[in-house]
């Protein structure tokens, strides 16, 4: 009878720790930061070419012939942030050790001569534009990030998942795209002579395409096109379809 007991006890004494870790959790999840403190920084950064924010920060990318790198936000965010280029990357995020509760978004205007790659998380907003040149270019979005592309390059890679959104409006010789988990991809305003593209998981996409479509659609997914592509093979299933507009 006394370890049954004891047993109860142990197991009530856990279950009031875990609650107390939620609402400690919940308290710094919806605490009330107070009012805007706004503060600008700028980083003496250069020498990269390719781009990772996350955090659901605001990005602006623009070509240029010089570096920039300009911060604007809350002046407690901005002591937690860290931005640094490794290995031709520029990274922003914050110190993993504090979880503040980011009420208000940074934001960051970029200006740099080459772009080859973005990578965007973590419900960021991102505008990159001024491109015109490039050779290859590589974007990344995930967690319900949302992006628009002003570029022209030779080639183009794209990865959506974790319901972002990107649209375009430029040109490539040839572009691959992998759309997954209730993605958006709005790419009507984007010429492209090869599209591979393949989209799963109930996402979304639109391609402008005028030599050579290839494109899978699974999962409840649906790939939209337009152009006059001489060569089509297409492959869908699970509810899914591909079609010309």
């Amino acid at each position: 009878m006394k370890t049954i007991r004891f047993f109860m006890f142990a197991r009530m004494f856990t279950l009031l720790g875990l609650l107390s870790v939620v609402l400690f959790s919940g308290c710094q999840r919806f605490e009330d930061v107070g009012a805007f403190q706004e503060e600008r920084k700028t980083y003496d950064l250069s020498g990269f070419t390719r781009v990772h924010i996350g955090s659901g920060s605001k990005v602006t990318i623009q070509q240029g012939a010089a570096y920039g790198v300009f911060v604007r936000g809350d002046s407690r965010n901005l002591d937690d942030l860290r931005v640094r280029v490794e290995n031709g990357i520029l990274k922003a995020d914050y110190y993993p050790h504090n979880h503040r509760n980011r009420q208000y978004r940074t934001e960051f205007t970029i200006t740099m001569p080459t772009l080859e790659g973005v990578d965007f998380s973590g419900a960021t907003i991102a505008d990159v534009g001024g491109f015109e040149n490039s050779q290859k270019m590589y974007a990344r979005l995930s967690g319900a990030s949302e992006g628009v592309l002003s570029i022209r390059a030779n080639e183009i890679e794209i990865d959506l998942s974790g319901a972002s959104r990107l649209s375009g409006v430029g040109a490539s010789q040839k572009m691959k795209a992998d759309i997954s988990g209730g993605a958006e991809l709005s790419f009507f305003g984007f010429s492209v002579e090869e599209v591979q593209i393949s989209a799963s998981g109930g996402s979304n996409a639109k391609v402008n395409v005028s030599k050579t479509l290839r494109a899978e659609a699974s999962g409840g997914s649906h790939i939209r096109y337009i152009g006059n592509p001489s060569s089509v093979s297409n492959n869908s299933s699970g509810g899914s379809s591909i079609s010309r507009e």
